[in-house]
């Protein structure tokens, strides 16, 4: 999940996001929203991951990042 997540973020922030246009920045924060995916999906009960994970991650990339 880290690695998917990770390189999905990064691509999309240095594409999409000016504010996170350069790369280390860039780096820093795919890796902290998918270090939260990989918690969130630790800890999702019954198998629900796949509505939790998506929705955790975009509220923190929008609550935090943007």
């Amino acid at each position: 999940m880290f690695g998917a997540s990770f390189a999905v973020i990064l691509i999309f922030t240095l594409i999409f996001n000016r504010r996170f246009g350069a790369l280390l920045p860039a780096v820093v924060v795919s890796a902290v929203v998918a270090a939260a995916a990989s918690v969130v999906e630790l800890f999702t009960p019954l198998g629900i991951d796949n509505l939790t994970v998506p929705l955790a991650t975009a509220l923190l990339y929008a609550g935090v990042f943007v």
